[in-house]
Parts: C-alpha cells; sequence; structure tokens
C-alpha cells in the first residue's frame, strides 16, 4: 500500500513499501502530492531538503539584496538593491532631523521625526510599486526641508518637474505640483500613506 501526502486516498500497489512521510516542518516549502507517488523514503527526505534549501536561499538573496531604513534605532522599511539612487536620498536627508528650533535666524521650528518618516515611508511605497507594478525605476528626488516644518521632496529634469510637500501635521494632507515650464501642469492633495497613481504617472514622464 502507497501512502499520499495531504486528503488523497492511498492507491493499492503490493510491489512498493509503504512510506510514511512526516510533513511536520514549519517551513512553507511547496511539494506536489503527486511527487512522492512510488517514491522511497530517502527520494522523498531528498525533495523536501531540496526544497527547504530554496527556502533558504530565497530568503538569504533577499536579505543580501535589500536596503533596510532605520531612524535611529527605529526600523522603517528597506529598498532593493536597485534603488540604490533612493537609499542614498534617503540618508542624506536625515540632516533635517538635525535642525534645531530657529535653525534659520528667523523662527522656524525644528523638524519632527514623525514628519520624516512619514515622507520617507510615502518615497519608499512610491519606488517600490514603480518598480513592482511597471518595472520603471524612477529618477532619484530631492528631500529638503520645507517651510513651518514640512519636507519638500522634488522631481526635476530638463523637461517636467514635480514638487510635494508633506506637512507637520501627521493628519493633513499633502499637496503637489507639476508642470512641463509650459502648459501642461497637475496640482492637488493626496494622501501620502496611500499610493496616488496620478503621482505614480507622473513620474513615469520623468
Amino acid at each position: 500500500m502507497g501512502t499520499l501526502v495531504g486528503n488523497l486516498k492511498p492507491i493499492e500497489d503490493k510491489s512498493k513499501k509503504k512510506i510514511n512521510v512526516h510533513c511536520w516542518s514549519k517551513w512553507p516549502i511547496k511539494v506536489r502530492p503527486e511527487e512522492f507517488l512510488y517514491k522511497s523514503e530517502s527520494d522523498i527526505n531528498s525533495s523536501i531538503a531540496r526544497s527547504r534549501n530554496m527556502y533558504y536561499n530565497s530568503i538569504k538573496w533577499e536579505f543580501d539584496n535589500r536596503l533596510d531604513i532605520y531612524s535611529e534605532s527605529d526600523y522603517i522599511d528597506f529598498l532593493p538593491n536597485t534603488l540604490l539612487h533612493i537609499y542614498d536620498e534617503i540618508e542624506e536627508s536625515k540632516y533635517i532631523l538635525q535642525l534645531k528650533d530657529n535653525w534659520d535666524d528667523e523662527g522656524s521650528p525644528s523638524y519632527k521625526k514623525s514628519t520624516w518618516i512619514k515622507t520617507i515611508k510615502f518615497i519608499i511605497n512610491l519606488s517600490n510599486s514603480a518598480l513592482d507594478k511597471c518595472d520603471l525605476i524612477i529618477p532619484r528626488p530631492k528631500i529638503y526641508h520645507g517651510s513651518n516644518g514640512s519636507i519638500d521632496i522634488l522631481w526635476k529634469n530638463e523637461d517636467f518637474r514635480l514638487l510635494i510637500n508633506v506637512p507637520e501635521d501627521i493628519e493633513s494632507s499633502a499637496t503637489f505640483y507639476g508642470d512641463d515650464y509650459d502648459k501642461q501642469k497637475i496640482e492637488g492633495t493626496f494622501n501620502p500613506g496611500k499610493l496616488n497613481s496620478g503621482l505614480l504617472l507622473s513620474l513615469i514622464e520623468l
């Protein structure tokens, strides 16, 4: 009697030894039940081992090819290595968090960590979505301090520019304005916590 994995019924086969497969592993190993038909126990163990190694290797590849982003000791998110230019800009923008009250000698306030994190999460989500959904690597923006504790994100080239302002108030909407230096322009507000397809399409044109 041969034993199958899963809910399938055993198939009568007197020439084969009964196989007892222990599927106790916690790893999400994907093995089709039919692969175990009439195989020896050593063959089955080898199949499970290969699947486990593939899982380990995929996890290792992900960790070896990711750029983790932190704010001090707080983990925020990560970017793939292909978006190293975005990661570099994010790292450089950390200077904003070092600006103290009255940093410009004109009474301007310092910048909240929550504002910076909201800005960075938006850039990460937009960059990853462009890569995953459109196979697009967006250009590197400029992230810099804005007015009244807000943070600006600017994409600019010879043909188009897009400016996004993320306000200090975590509940307030962000604003954006883009144009081609001539007749075409876009502007409006949006929730930076959600991906805005209009902004993504605008960036495709950059």
